[in-house]
């Protein structure tokens, strides 16, 4: 059902979650939603935690127990979202390890749980997307090379001499 987000339990099959703090806990909540875009539909899973006292999260707990109306919505902003932490939620260019930034500033990425169901997702595009591809090509010529010099090593022959999928064939024959 459109709307709809539900709880995450843990290993335990516990709906609040432990964190360091006794007197505290999370819920992880989840929706799946389907997505166009760019002319490609996808399932996208969004997940976002609600945190509060112990006390009152199991006071709540019955509210948790059934599917919840609402959405999870993502808020980026350039401002951090934790002023003594100014590295948490980060919005990162995938798994490249580049930050997203505007005028070289970091964007700041959050999940959010709510009920209004007008409200929707703000997005921040980046202008450091050269950086990020220039991080990922880098990145797949060093794998492809150190690809290239493993096979080399295992099988003592140049890859160039060879085509790889010769060689695979030969090592599984």
């Amino acid at each position: 059902m459109k709307n709809t987000v539900t709880v995450v339990l843990n290993d335990d099959g516990q709906i609040i979650r432990p964190s360091k703090n006794p007197d505290f806990g999370y819920i992880l909540l989840e929706q799946v939603v389907v997505e166009i875009k760019d002319g490609w539909i996808k399932k996208n899973r969004k997940t976002t935690v609600v945190s509060g006292e112990t006390t009152l999260l199991n006071e709540q707990l019955p509210y948790f127990q059934k599917p919840l109306l609402g959405n999870i919505i993502t808020e980026e902003s350039m401002t951090p979202t934790d002023l003594n932490d100014p590295t948490k939620d980060i919005k990162m260019g995938g798994d490249s390890g580049v930050v997203c930034m505007v005028d070289n500033q970091p964007i700041y990425r959050t999940e959010k749980f709510t009920t209004d169901l007008t409200k929707t997702s703000t997005f921040i595009k980046h202008d450091n997307g050269h950086e990020i591809s220039n991080k990922y090509s880098s990145s797949t010529e060093v794998q492809t090379k150190v690809s290239e010099t493993s096979l080399e090593s295992f099988l003592d022959v140049k890859t160039d001499d060879v085509e790889v999928e010769e060689l695979v064939e030969e090592i599984v024959e």
